[in-house]
């Protein structure tokens, strides 16, 4: 590979994986709006300048440009599930939404879009609500919409590597129970029964032996005199 192609394919990575943040005028944001391409309409001015008027169907993602500071109230945390989904921002003149969308870059967000201001939108004869109708964005509660963010941002961007995933843990099942090993019983050995002495009846074959020996004796003498 070349130097030269080598540089491309590295831009062509680094473009695929990194956000982009396009500006928008207001007549291509409130087309976007009119056809659908949004999966996120977020206002970060303040609480006071949202409940006196704003654009309609948004959510109210307040001070988003202030996350990470003390005083911060919205975070991209209330984004998550939405990393691959078209966010739009606006504020009051674009100034803010861009800082919003530039932390949300740092967060790994990927479709960013600003949408300048109430002021710009106001100026080209859009209109503005006073009624309370904070959206929640399906992205952060559907896992479904989720994966067809993703899926579409894949399309989108065939370069672009895949995200990472945990691998899922196996649960395994349960070794089957065994049954105990014993050990091999020993060899029975049999036993003698013991006899205790009797010191009588010892006595009496002694004596009974004796007897006899005697006897024997005498007949042999007796014999021997009748020789």
């Amino acid at each position: 590979m070349n130097s030269f192609a080598l540089v491309f394919f590295l831009s062509q990575y680094v473009l695929s994986t990194q956000a982009v943040i396009r500006v928008l005028t207001s007549q291509t944001f409130f087309r976007g709006i009119e056809d659908g391409r949004f999966d996120v309409i977020g206002d970060v001015r303040s609480a006071e300048d949202y409940n006196r008027e704003h654009i309609a169907n948004v959510t109210h993602l307040e001070l988003l440009h202030l996350a990470g500071r003390p005083n911060q109230k919205a975070t991209p945390q209330d984004l998550e599930g939405c990393e691959f989904c078209h966010i739009v921002l606006y504020s009051t003149d674009g100034n803010r939404a861009q800082e919003a969308l530039q932390i949300l870059e740092d967060a790994g967000f990927k479709n960013l879009y600003n949408g300048l201001g109430a002021v710009q939108w106001a100026a080209a004869g859009f209109p503005l609500v006073t009624r309370s109708d904070n959206v929640v964005p399906p992205c952060t509660t559907s896992r479904r919409v989720s994966a067809q963010c993703e899926e579409r941002h894949q399309a989108n961007n065939p370069t672009a590597p895949a995200p990472v995933r945990a691998p899922t843990p196996t649960v395994r099942p349960p070794a089957p129970a065994t049954a105990p090993v014993r050990p091999p019983s020993p060899p029975v050995v049999p036993v003698k029964k013991v006899v205790p002495k009797d010191p009588l009846k010892d006595a009496l074959k002694i004596a009974s032996a004796t007897d006899i020996s005697r006897g024997s004796l005498n007949r042999r003498r007796v014999r021997g005199d009748q020789d």
